[in-house]
C-alpha cells in the first residue's frame, strides 16, 4: 500500500510520469494499484482517466484542475477496507469534473 500523488504536470492516469510519491514531486513511481491511496492536490495538474484503472482511495481535497473521466473506462475504487483518512472518494468545490456524468456504486 502506498501514496500516489498527481504531480503539477497533470496528465494521464495510466502514465507512470503522471505520479509521485510525494506531493509536489518528481515522476518517481508507477500508476495507482488496487493497493494505492491516490491525492490530487492544489499541486497538482489536469488529469485523465483515460483507460480502466484503480485505487484504493482517491482524495481531491484542495484540487482546483479538471478531472475528466474518458467515456468507456472503468474506475475502480477501494478494496474493501478504509483508505487513507476513512475516505474511499473525495470531491471539493472549486475542482472541474469532466466527462462521465453519473456513478455506479457496487457494495
Amino acid at each position: 500500500m502506498a501514496a500516489r500523488y498527481a504531480r503539477a504536470a497533470g496528465g494521464n492516469w495510466s502514465a507512470d510520469a503522471t505520479w509521485s510519491t510525494t506531493d509536489g514531486g518528481a515522476a518517481d513511481t508507477v500508476k495507482p494499484t488496487a493497493a494505492d491511496d491516490v491525492f490530487v492536490t492544489a499541486s497538482s495538474g489536469n488529469v485523465t482517466l483515460d483507460a480502466n484503472s484503480v485505487c484504493r482511495s482517491a482524495n481531491f481535497t484542495g484540487y482546483t484542475g479538471t478531472f475528466t473521466w474518458t467515456s468507456g473506462f472503468t474506475w475502480t475504487i477501494g478494496d474493501g477496507t478504509a483508505g487513507a483518512s476513512n475516505i474511499a472518494l473525495k470531491l471539493v468545490s472549486g475542482m472541474t469534473w469532466s466527462g462521465i456524468s453519473s456513478f455506479n456504486q457496487v457494495l
